[in-house]
């Protein structure tokens, strides 16, 4: 799970403009949580679309052959410029990040890294689908990875046995 399709970067990009603007928060007013998030696969690739403060982003996944993973975030709303700005330099920032596009006319940000982790569209899904859990129920995300993790430490335990 390296990235978090660039959404929590930008989410939070959304949720800084959000709170700056003391009526539209009042208005739409959701106390920071991620309203939707929703994963499709479309044969290569992934969708996620992600909706916050009454504003919403669609990442597009692929996976090559080699595992290199692009993702295409297209925020759809408004943004102010330094807010798009903040989150395409933090993406430019990340080391991980093999290359960034950042067009602000097209409102997109386009990332190519490798995840070792993630081998096909299928784990690319997969992956996705828990970082929307996470984002919209981070207690009851957490409460299942760590009973994951205590199934896998009791496995583990058993083995050395």
């Amino acid at each position: 799970m390296k990235k978090l399709f660039m959404a929590l970067s930008l989410t939070a990009a959304f949720g800084l403009m959000a709170c700056g603007d003391d009526s539209s928060s009042s208005a739409n007013s959701n106390d920071g949580n991620v309203e939707k998030c929703k994963v499709t696969k479309d044969g290569d690739k992934v969708l996620v679309n992600v909706s916050f403060d009454g504003l919403s982003e669609t990442v597009t996944m692929t996976i090559d052959a080699e595992g290199l993973i692009t993702e295409v975030a297209k925020i759809n709303g408004d943004i102010s410029k330094a807010d798009f700005d903040k989150a395409c330099n933090e993406e430019k920032a990340d080391e991980d990040n093999l290359s960034v596009d950042c067009d602000e006319s097209a409102n997109t940000i386009t990332v190519t890294y490798k995840d070792e982790d993630l081998n096909n569209i299928d784990e690319l899904e997969t992956d996705s689908q828990a970082m929307c859990a996470l984002m919209q129920d981070p207690e009851a995300a957490a409460a299942e990875l760590e009973k994951d993790l205590e199934e896998a430490f009791g496995e583990a335990e058993a083995a050395e046995e």
